[in-house]
């Protein structure tokens, strides 16, 4: 996936081209063309305002951003949990506990620390 905000690029796939322009977003999956669509530019690249967003996401995709942002390891005590969907942020300059926080008010997940280690049960 390739994201525009200024300029122009042009995409190569296979035998297709597109040419992308500020506020789309060219998408390619193996053996298929590449689909050209709008994106919220707030939503993809919020992340490099340190803000990570979550749309429906699964558990392990949350646990990489914690563990890569936090530099804690993350450990699933319940395996029901892997099916466990999440929508909201993070974000990178406040706390880990907040995030926390605002996950267990809106999942069944909770947690606790081991020294460096994040448990969610």
């Amino acid at each position: 996936m390739v994201s525009l905000i200024d300029g122009a690029v042009e995409l190569k796939a296979g035998k297709g081209a597109a040419t992308l322009k500020p506020g789309q977003q060219g998408i390619c999956a193996a053996g298929r063309s590449i689909t050209v669509q709008p994106f919220d530019e707030k939503d993809i690249l919020s992340w490099m305002q340190g803000v990570q967003v979550f749309y429906n996401a699964p558990v392990q995709e949350i646990n990489s951003v914690v563990a890569r942002w936090y530099g804690v390891m993350v450990v699933v005590d319940n395996p029901k949990l892997e099916t466990e969907r999440f929508t909201g942020f993070i974000e990178r300059n406040k706390p880990l506990k907040t995030f926390l926080e605002q996950m267990k008010m809106t999942t069944a997940i909770d947690n606790y620390f081991e020294g460096k280690v994040l448990h969610l049960r």
